[in-house]
């Protein structure tokens, strides 16, 4: 016999500069099962902190750009950082223990984001394969290579692993 659980959550959002019944989109304070998170905001509207109770539980770093660039997540003992280019792609992503320390070391996980043009389509930006590495000891034990293809549009086509099995396909309706 399965058992349904309720999950209750409730949302109180930011107030306006106009004051009175106005409201932002901005979340304010979130309940989780009785469990309040409160969001604060940088000066952009980047949320640049979460809390639980008094607790920082997710703390979030942006470049000059409003790019995210860290996060340091407590309640799941992960820190993640991301560099990007000159466009606003994403380059690299790494994941590694929590710390709060500003220079990292030994990464958990290193995942390569490679771009190229199809100048025939007169696409730029096209996200073209995704090196996945995972780390133990600062060694790498595994390394995963996903390419991705494209239509004669520019339409993402198909993903593919390492076995050159598609992970995701997909089909152009005309």
């Amino acid at each position: 016999m399965e058992t349904e659980t309720e999950l209750t959550n409730t949302y109180e959002y930011q107030s306006s500069i106009k004051g009175g019944k106005y409201t932002t989109t901005s979340i304010g304070t979130e309940t989780v099962q009785e469990i309040a998170h409160s969001y604060l905001y940088d000066e952009h509207g980047n949320i640049e902190m979460i809390y639980s109770g008094s607790d920082i539980n997710r703390r979030f770093y942006y470049d000059s750009n409003n790019q995210l660039i860290r996060e340091n997540h407590r309640p799941i003992t992960t820190t993640k950082t991301w560099e990007y280019d000159d466009l606003g792609n994403i380059l690299v992503a790494k994941r590694y223990a929590y710390s709060s320390v500003v220079t990292l070391q030994n990464p958990k996980e290193v995942v390569t984001y490679n771009y190229g043009t199809d100048a025939d389509a007169g696409w730029n930006n096209l996200l073209t394969s995704i090196v996945t590495e995972q780390y133990t000891s600062g060694e790498v034990t595994s390394t995963v290579t996903e390419t991705i293809d494209y239509d004669a549009i520019g339409n993402q086509d198909c993903q593919r692993k390492q076995d050159h099995l598609p992970v995701h396909q997909w089909t152009t309706l005309l």
